[in-house]
């Protein structure tokens, strides 16, 4: 190999310099790099051919992406084995090409720019040095756990010896992002530098390293055959490690209740390492990988992560195709909760924002957006606190508080998030429709008629329904909703917004309540009813609870808001009639002027409105509705789960009927998204196909026949498409089925 050439492989490159430092330049023919069996394969054969090529003092493992390092492993390789056998086959071989890197018989830096994830982070710690850039899109995360995995190339053994312990642990069990700087506080990064000098300080430090007395140790120690070890800058006192391992354990334990298995066992092979030793930690790092990513917990949240992926790269690339759809300035009309909460996360994505509210209340506007800026503005925690004061004032600045319809005429996108009234949402659209021909208007709405709606703008086809969800900061979907006449570049600007905001869009027809709340006010209906039933409202909260939701669904109403949800009760009822009147106790817990979480009143009573205290003893008092000491029987939690989620798989089954949203994979992930359904159990449908369609619809009819019976509804029909499913013996993610 002479200087300065390059020998071009599929997806490696290898460029030698004139000091005798080889680069090695992953780029991917794929859009990131990432560890699939051609990187894998290609990585082995350079390193064979640089440890002959005398001329070689070193090298550098280096990205050619402008913004990322690499990625991880490829999922969809781990996806298509077909064993637990073949899966451990996988990780092993890994494991030894990372031990390779690491005993290389010359030094091996990485050096980073942009995103370092999963693999690519397992990558850097078997090289010898790491050198980063201080460019804010270089970000570090060990994403593992969250796909229902553990790291498995050394990762479990090679961190904690890094960088502590306790670091380690939280980078692992988190699957957080860290940032380059904390990355070098907590001795992952050796060094940081800017991105123009990347290449030219790691060639620096190659060859210090190669002339520094730890590089000549571990020369020495290889002379001798003795196989070098993952680096330790931290000693762990053995006490002191099992302690924390141990709290670790049963807090995991606790929060999960046993839900998602690889964090337990993260925390099981990284003891195993620090007790038995590394080689035995890797023996146990591949085995416990093997059985993560053979099970279904895993399966369920890799589709999670990848039909979220896929929806947001559709959104872009629409985007990209359109011209004109991108948004640098938007339009919020209402100062509300919502209102607020969109100015903030969108200044904060770097839009220009135009928030109108009343005169008299732009003070306490103001106080409220800078609560909320302060607390993205916490979120580095690397950041010194000038900084923090900086990235404060710039989400601030982007902020323009008016009062007039004329000061939102330079938007590009104007989003009403007023009170939930047909009459008054048409005339305000109206109003706002007579403004520039390039507009696009949009509304907030929860559950009224986009279709409706559009009857009042003068040009419909730049019209469409945006719903975010509460509390935005937190709520990772947003509903778009087109009516017939809505134009492809109003539906791309709608998109580039929800993109910028770093939020998951997803397209649903427009109906009475769209999907998340149609299917939601299915599910809090049943729980309405059974708390109408004498069913003690601390066994329904329970009783979710134990299935994996983030909250009960007394709870649950509390935060959306009574007052919230009678409304989108009333549209639903009107779209529907008798199959969704709402329950009687519905109605008696709105008499009695009980609004929820935001008042301090609901049906619990809260404290400066974050703190629950204790169940509301008027709600009991005056609907009739039961709290127990008792505890929920085991039987009973398995028929009060029935009740309450079956009647929303027939719902979910009416909207693919009704085609509000196409696939079923697309129902699962919004509800996964939207409300919090249990990751773990792959959403609505897949559960339901776990249970057995037939055993939901003999179920079902029960339920709507004994709920007739009792009064607390009219005589409901089990859906024709769930019922042909169940005769047929099809399942909802089954090939002869719907699609995915």
């Amino acid at each position: 190999m002479t200087n300065n050439t390059a020998e071009r492989k599929r997806e490696l490159t290898t460029i030698k310099r004139p000091s005798g430092v080889a680069l090695i330049l992953f780029d991917s023919t794929a859009k990131y790099n990432s560890l699939g069996a051609p990187v894998r394969i290609e990585l082995d054969e350079t390193l064979d051919h640089i440890a002959k090529d005398d001329s070689i003092v070193g090298i550098i493992c280096i990205s050619g992406k402008h913004d990322s390092f690499i990625i991880g492993a490829d999922i969809q390789e781990i996806r298509k084995c077909e064993s637990k056998e073949e899966v451990h086959d996988l990780c092993t071989k890994g494991q030894i090409l990372f031990d390779k890197l690491n005993n290389f018989p010359k030094p091996a830096i990485a050096a980073i720019n942009g995103s370092c994830l999963g693999g690519g982070v397992e990558l850097a710690l078997a090289c010898h040095k790491r050198i980063a850039t201080t460019e804010k899109h270089t970000i570090f995360a060990m994403p593992e756990t969250r796909l229902g995995l553990i790291p498995g190339l050394g990762g479990t053994q090679r961190l904690p010896l890094l960088i502590g312990l306790k670091a380690a642990l939280d980078m692992i069990l988190s699957s957080s992002t860290i940032s380059a700087e904390e990355a070098h506080s907590l001795g992952l990064i050796d060094e940081l530098v800017e991105s123009a000098n990347l290449i030219e300080s790691a060639e620096k430090m190659v060859l210090e390293y190669a002339k520094s007395d730890e590089w000549k140790q571990r020369s020495s120690n290889r002379a001798a055959g003795v196989k070098a070890t993952p680096q330790c800058k931290v000693e762990l006192e053995p006490e002191k490690a099992q302690k924390l391992l141990a709290i670790s354990e049963r807090a995991i334990k606790l929060r999960t209740k046993g839900n998602y298995p690889a964090q337990i066992e993260a925390i099981k092979v990284i003891r195993e390492g620090l007790t038995h030793g590394y080689e035995k930690g890797l023996i146990a790092e591949s085995n416990a990988f093997a059985e993560l990513a053979s099970g279904e917990v895993s399966a369920n949240l890799i589709s999670l992560y990848l039909n979220t992926e896929f929806a947001k790269s559709s959104a872009q690339a629409m985007v990209q195709k359109i011209n004109g759809s991108q948004v640098k300035t938007l339009g919020l009309v209402g100062a509300g909760v919502m209102g607020i909460g969109l100015a903030e996360r969108a200044a904060a994505a770097g839009i220009k924002v135009l928030l109108k509210t009343k005169a008299d209340k732009m003070d306490a506007v103001k106080e409220e957006l800078r609560q909320l800026a302060q607390r993205s503005a916490q979120h580095n925690k690397s950041d010194s606190p000038a900084e923090k004061e900086s990235v404060l004032q710039t989400i601030l600045d982007r902020i323009s508080l008016v009062s007039e319809q004329k000061d939102l005429d330079s938007a590009d996108l104007i989003l009403e998030s007023i009170i939930e009234d047909e009459s008054a949402k048409k005339e305000l659209l109206s109003q706002f429709s007579k403004q520039k021909d390039s507009l696009i208007l949009a509304t907030g709405t929860s559950s009224l008629s986009v279709k409706k709606l559009s009857e009042s703008v003068e040009k419909p086809e730049n019209f469409i329904g945006i719903h975010f969800f509460h509390p935005v900061a937190l709520m990772p979907l947003v509903e778009l909703i087109s009516h017939p006449g809505t134009a492809k570049q109003t539906l791309a600007r709608a998109m580039d917004l929800v993109l910028k905001l770093d939020k998951t869009p997803i397209v649903v027809k427009d109906s009475p309540g769209f999907l998340i709340n149609r299917l939601l006010t299915v599910y809090l209906f049943e729980v309405a009813r059974l708390a109408g039933e004498g069913k003690p409202l601390n066994w329904l909260e329970e009783t979710m609870l134990e299935f994996g939701m983030p909250m009960g669904p007394i709870q649950l109403m509390d935060e959306i808001g009574i007052d919230v949800s009678f409304t989108v009760a009333n549209t639903l009822e009107e779209g529907f009639g008798e199959r969704m009147k709402s329950p009687e106790i519905f109605h008696k817990a709105r008499a009695i002027g009980l609004q929820g979480k935001r008042s301090n009143v609901g049906l619990y009573l809260w404290e400066g409105g974050e703190k629950r205290v204790k169940i509301n003893p008027d709600l009991l008092e005056k609907t009739g509705a039961v709290w127990t000491e008792e505890k929920c029987p085991e039987d009973e939690k398995v028929k009060l789960t029935e009740r309450m989620l079956y009647p929303m798989i027939d719902e979910a089954a009416r909207c693919l009927e009704e085609k509000v949203i196409s696939r079923p994979r697309e129902i699962d992930f919004a509800l996964i998204l939207g409300i919090g359904f249990p990751a773990f159990r792959g959403g609505l449908l897949r559960y339901a196909d776990t249970r057995g369609l037939r055993q939901i619809v003999t179920r079902l009819e029960e339920i709507y026949s004994e709920s007739a019976a009792r009064g607390t509804s009219s005589q409901r029909q089990v859906s024709s498409l769930l019922k042909n499913y169940a005769e047929s013996g099809r399942s909802f993610y089954s090939l002869a089925g719907a699609k995915e």
